[in-house]
């Protein structure tokens, strides 16, 4: 099954990040797969895409802060858990190759942009198939995503994320209109 979620975002303010992605168990393992924008890092713009992926490096208790339990896996919830570096970089983001993008916002919040961006996975490699953002298309074909044995009380989730954060002292404001997933299931209907 390959999934695709379709969306557009309003910013108002120039944030530091905002992304989007999916949590994902079936078939007795559990991983998550996104994209996010970092924007800026104390005020300087960086400007590029990173997706999700963690450091191979880490281990599950350091992921964690120290704490364990069976949803404190590398890889797993990367907006709560993983460590964050001054320059931006996170344990579980890495940059996407060619990833540079320059997006519209205004620097006042009275006014509206929208980004169109689109993700696609497939589910049954576990892999990233595709990302979009405006009219920028990245191939990311062959990018496995971090997977862990599931949790015995949620399989078959698939939940779409969205998320946005700053790195100054101003509030910013993040508004999805839609989100669509679509499904395609090979060999099926």
């Amino acid at each position: 099954m390959a999934v695709t979620v379709r969306n557009r975002v309003c910013m108002r303010v120039p944030s530091a990040i905002f992304g989007m992605g999916f949590d994902v168990q079936e078939g007795g393992k559990r991983y998550h797969v996104g994209i996010r924008y970092l924007n800026a890092v104390d005020g300087k713009l960086m400007q590029k895409w990173q997706y999700e992926h963690s450091n191979e490096d880490i281990t599950d208790r350091d992921w964690a802060y120290g704490l364990d339990g069976d949803w404190c896996k590398r890889g797993v919830d990367p907006w709560w858990f993983g460590r964050r570096y001054p320059n931006g970089d996170h344990d579980g983001f890495k940059d996407l190759k060619d990833g540079h993008q320059k997006l519209i916002y205004n620097e006042t919040d009275c006014k509206l942009n929208w980004q169109y961006m689109r993700l696609k996975l497939d589910t049954e490699l576990r892999e990233y198939v595709e990302f979009q953002c405006q009219d920028k298309i990245w191939d990311m074909r062959g990018i496995a995503a971090d997977t862990v044995d599931g949790y015995g009380r949620i399989d078959n989730l698939i939940n779409p994320l969205f998320w946005v954060g700053t790195d100054t002292n101003r509030r910013v404001f993040f508004l999805y209109r839609f989100c669509c997933c679509f499904t395609r299931i090979k060999g099926g209907m």
